[in-house]
């Protein structure tokens, strides 16, 4: 069986009296390691299928399965802990508690996950000298810059050593420049630890860092290896 595997997977949402399917069918194998990019347009599914893969949502029909844990069959509870303790997410918007310095971020990802152990403060303070913040532990995040701001989100979603790495839209707060420098980082911490990453984008310029790539176009979704693009 392969690392994630997902079978004829259904999710429509209702919006008054109006029924919108979004995925139809999705059937797709992803192997330990790999990294896998969502493409397509605002709404086409590519957050939907992140929050399947999490266990923040529930398909319709269709059964996941990670590892050999079957996602779709465990209870709301087990599906928390479950993501808690194998995902790592960066999303859009760095999702940073403000109150909290950025060591303090970090160290509530581990709480969350019951881990803080030393071995496991000292991985969070080599996560953030990886990403260059090692000088700004004790710094909130609103004096940081957007860059930054996703550097520490980048920091935060590895530092309970999670299998999967989640990423949605990371670069689409981000001028071009420092988009280019975050998801360079990103991809190579990601590969350094050997993590499963699926990316939601709707930029083609990523797709030469891909090793499997799904574009969804209306209700056809599209499977393809890297284009080398």
């Amino acid at each position: 069986m392969h690392y994630i595997e997902v079978q004829d997977l259904h999710r429509s949402f209702t919006e008054g009296t109006i029924s919108h399917r979004v995925l139809d069918g999705l059937d797709l194998s992803i192997d330990e390691g790999e990294l896998v990019i969502l493409l397509g347009r605002s709404g086409s599914g590519k957050s939907t299928l992140l929050n399947l893969l999490s266990g923040i949502d529930t398909p319709d029909s269709g059964r996941i399965f990670i590892d050999s844990t079957e996602l779709t069959a465990l209870k709301e509870p087990h599906r928390t802990i479950f993501r808690r303790k194998n995902v790592g997410f960066v999303f859009q918007f760095f999702n940073l508690i403000p109150t909290l310095t950025v060591m303090e971020n970090l160290k509530l990802a581990l709480e969350l996950t019951d881990k803080m152990t030393r071995e496991d403060l000292e991985r969070a303070e080599f996560l953030l000298s990886e990403v260059g913040l090692a000088n700004r532990a004790d710094t909130y995040p609103d004096l940081l810059s957007g860059g930054e701001q996703q550097r520490v989100a980048i920091a935060r979603a590895l530092v309970h050593d999670p299998k999967i790495i989640l990423a949605d839209e990371p670069t689409g707060n981000l001028d071009y420049q420092t988009a280019d420098k975050v998801i360079e980082l990103l991809d190579t911490l990601v590969k350094k630890a050997g993590k499963t990453m699926v990316m939601a984008t709707h930029s083609r310029d990523l797709l030469g860092l891909a090793d499997k790539i799904i574009e969804f176009k209306g209700r056809e979704t599209v499977i393809s290896g890297a284009t080398g693009a």
